[in-house]
């Protein structure tokens, strides 16, 4: 887990001469991570990116204060259990009625249609057959077409963790879109009466 420290360390690094494939060997994370974190947040382009994502905050922020059950239920899931990535939305379960009530509220509330949604999965299974029945398990649950399925990740694991955790694997869904994101964390800061600045960046 990237950690707040990792990230100070980085721009400290590149504060020291360091390039940003060096920092990115010596911390062991994605070379774009460090850009990420290391990119001056005063550059005209990084204000103009954080204004634009301050306003889609700010619909988030109205639709909570207009919001539905399902529109709480859904903000404050993602809050819990959400990859707090700042360009796309992330959220991850074994759990399918999770993942079902998560998906209903992305399809209701946000009015998000099912070809901009995409599906990771890892398995604990090398079984082609077996790996095929969750792929399927999951398109059905959450009623998205084929199309919508990347590729499937073998994830190791003790054999007793597999069947009693991850029986379906692991499934993610996936939008590359931030505006959709960041109205998700305004709604978060308006149902939650808190500030996050960092989820700007």
């Amino acid at each position: 887990m990237v950690t707040r420290q990792t990230r100070a360390k980085a721009r400290e690094l590149k504060t020291n001469g360091l390039s940003g494939q060096e920092i990115a060997n010596l911390l062991q994370v994605s070379i774009g991570s460090v850009y990420k974190w290391t990119r001056d947040p005063n550059h005209p382009e990084s204000v103009k990116a954080r204004t634009r994502r301050l306003g889609y905050q700010a619909e988030g922020r109205k639709g909570a204060q207009q919001g539905t059950p399902l529109h709480r239920m859904g903000s404050l899931l993602y809050w819990a259990e959400g990859t707090k990535a700042c360009n796309g939305v992330h959220f991850g379960n074994t759990d399918a009625s999770m993942m079902t009530l998560f998906i209903k509220f992305l399809r209701t509330e946000l009015l998000v249609k099912d070809e901009k949604i995409k599906l990771y999965i890892q398995v604990h299974t090398t079984d082609l057959i077996e790996t095929k029945l969750i792929e399927n398990h999951w398109l059905d649950t959450l009623a998205l077409p084929p199309s919508a399925l990347k590729k499937t990740h073998l994830k190791k694991g003790n054999h007793e963790r597999k069947h009693k955790t991850y029986e379906n694997g692991f499934c993610v869904i996936y939008v590359n879109d931030t505006r959709l994101v960041q109205h998700i964390y305004g709604a978060i800061q308006e149902y939650g009466g808190f500030d996050n600045p960092e989820w700007l960046f």
